[in-house]
C-alpha cells in the first residue's frame, strides 16, 4: 500500500485510548481535566534528548546498526515536485535486503502541490520507508526549500539513528555545478555549494560517520562538474553525478533499492551497482559519471597547469577558442554566459588538432587527459545526445562586462578553489574575451 509521506498516519499518531480519562461531572472534573492538560503541556515542552533542533521530537538514540542505511533526501517547490512522491513509491515498491538495509526519505514539498503555485516555504516530512506502511519520523513546517540547516538536521537524523557500516545518501532537486544544487523556484536561488558541503561536513563529523563509509549521489542535472566536484571532495569515498542535464524521472531508485542483496556490497561494489542500472536508460538520464574525489587536487592542479600554458600560447589562441568551441557542450539552467564544456573533450581537441604546436599545451593536455581518466571511475552517456562525452565538465569562466548584472551565478566562480586559485579563468578569458587577459 501507498503512503503519502505527506499526510500524518492515522495509526499512532493521537493519544493512547488508555491515556484519556472518562468524563466526569462537575467542579472536580474541571479541575481534573485542567490539571491532566497542564501535565500533558508539560511533558509535551519538554526537550528531548538527543533531539534535532527543529524537527518537532525526533529521538537520535541510535537503534541496532545495519549494514547499510540509505537517504533519498527529496526537495522541489516546482514542478519536479510530484514526481519526488513517485521517487519513494518507487523505492517502497521494490526495496529490498531490509534485514540489512535502512531505508530513509526525506521529502521537502509544498504542503498542497497545484502546478500553478509556486511557494517559497515547504513542509519537510521525514520517513522511515516499508514496503508496507512506511512511517513519518520528524517533521517541519515552513522551511525554505535551499535551507543548509535542515540538511544538516537531517542528515544528522539518518546518520545517528540509523547507524550502518556505510551510507548512501541522494540528493534528488536541481543542480547547477558550482553555483549551487537544491533549487528554490520562488527566490530562483540555488543553496550555494559551500553552504552544502559544511552541511554534509557537519552531520557527519557530529554523527562521527567517516567520509570513507559514504557514496553521495546526484540525482540532479549538472553535478558531474570539476568546480564542484573538488569542493565535496571531503564529504564522501565516492561521488555518482551527471555533467550534463537529465531529462524528467532521473535515476531509477527502485532498481537500485531492488537489489537482493544490497546489504552485502561495499561502497565501490554500491557504485558500479548505481552505474549498471542507471547506464540501462541513458534516454532520461543522458550522462551519468561515478567519480573518485581522492583525485580531485590533482585534477585542479593540472587545470592550473592547462590553463597557464594556454597564457602563454597567444599565437595559437584562435585555435585553441576552436578547440573549447567545438568541444562536448552541456547547457546550464541558470544564468551563465557560457554553456558547460566537457573537460576531456577539449583535451583530446587540443591534442587532435594540427594547428595547436606550443609543446607545453599539448603536454599539459595530455597529462590532465590522463588525470580526468582516474578521477571518472566509470561514465556513460547517451551517444546521441552527447556523443562526445567523457565524464566532467568545467566552466569557461568569462562573462562580458555588460552581461554581469544579468548573471549572479557567474559571480560565484571565485567562490570556488578552482576559480579562486587557478589561471583556469584568466586562460578562459584570454580566449572567449574581446580584451587579451582582460579580467571581468
Amino acid at each position: 500500500m501507498r503512503i503519502d509521506p505527506l499526510k500524518p498516519h492515522p495509526v499512532g499518531s493521537g493519544p493512547a485510548k488508555s491515556a484519556i480519562r472518562p468524563p466526569q461531572k462537575g467542579r472536580a472534573a474541571k479541575a481534573e481535566q485542567d490539571r491532566v492538560e497542564l501535565q500533558s503541556r508539560a511533558v509535551k515542552s519538554q526537550p528531548k534528548k538527543n533531539a534535532v533542533p527543529g524537527f518537532p521530537a525526533p529521538d537520535l538514540s541510535p537503534l541496532p546498526p545495519k549494514k547499510w542505511t540509505v537517504l533519498l533526501y527529496a526537495a522541489s517547490n516546482d514542478g519536479w515536485s510530484p514526481h519526488l512522491k513517485e521517487k519513494i513509491w518507487d523505492i517502497e515498491d521494490n526495496m529490498a535486503d531490509l534485514d540489512n538495509v535502512n531505508f530513509l526519505a526525506d521529502r521537502l514539498a509544498p504542503p498542497d502541490y497545484p502546478l500553478h503555485d509556486y511557494r517559497n516555504k515547504v513542509i519537510a516530512s521525514f520517513s522511515c520507508l516499508d514496503p508496507y506502511r512506511s512511517k513519518e519520523i520528524a517533521r517541519e513546517d515552513r522551511i525554505p526549500v535551499n535551507s543548509p540547516e535542515h540538511l544538516e538536521k537531517s542528515l544528522l537524523l539518518a546518520l545517528k539513528k540509523y547507524p550502518a557500516q556505510n551510507y548512501l545518501i541522494v540528493i534528488d532537486s536541481h543542480g547547477s555545478g558550482f553555483p549551487g544544487v537544491i533549487f528554490d523556484c520562488k527566490e530562483k536561488s540555488f543553496m550555494p555549494i559551500k553552504d552544502f558541503r559544511q552541511a554534509v561536513q557537519n552531520a557527519e563529523k557530529a554523527a562521527g560517520v567517516d567520509k570513507g563509509q559514504v557514496v553521495l549521489g546526484f540525482d540532479t542535472c549538472l553535478q558531474g562538474e570539476a568546480e564542484a566536484l573538488y569542493e565535496m571532495k571531503d564529504l564522501a569515498e565516492y561521488i555518482v553525478a551527471s555533467p550534463s542535464e537529465i531529462r524528467f524521472g532521473g535515476w531509477n531508485l527502485g532498481a537500485v533499492t531492488g537489489k537482493e542483496n544490497l546489504g552485502d556490497l561495499n561502497p565501490r561494489e554500491m557504485v558500479e551497482h548505481i552505474m549498471d542500472k542507471n547506464s540501462e536508460q541513458l534516454l532520461v538520464t543522458e550522462t551519468i559519471a561515478a567519480y573518485d574525489p581522492k583525485m580531485m587536487p590533482q585534477l585542479k592542479a593540472g587545470m592550473d597547469e592547462l590553463g597557464k600554458a594556454i597564457l602563454k600560447d597567444r599565437p595559437e589562441k584562435a585555435r585553441l577558442r576552436e578547440a573549447l568551441q567545438s568541444a562536448q557542450a552541456y547547457d546550464n539552467i541558470t544564468t551563465l554566459p557560457q554553456k558547460y564544456v566537457d573537460l576531456g573533450d577539449f583535451c583530446r581537441k587540443i591534442r587532435s588538432n594540427p594547428g595547436i604546436k606550443n609543446p607545453a599545451v599539448r603536454d599539459s593536455a595530455e597529462k590532465l587527459q590522463k588525470i580526468l581518466g582516474k578521477a571518472v571511475l566509470r561514465e556513460a552517456h547517451n551517444p546521441k545526445t552527447f556523443p562526445q562525452s567523457t565524464g566532467i565538465s568545467a566552466y569557461p569562466a568569462y562573462c562580458p562586462p555588460e552581461s554581469l548584472p544579468d548573471n549572479p551565478s557567474h559571480s560565484r566562480y571565485r567562490d570556488t578553489a578552482i576559480g579562486k586559485e587557478t589561471s583556469w579563468e584568466k586562460a578562459m578569458v584570454m580566449l572567449l574575451g574581446q580584451a587579451e587577459g582582460k579580467a571581468r
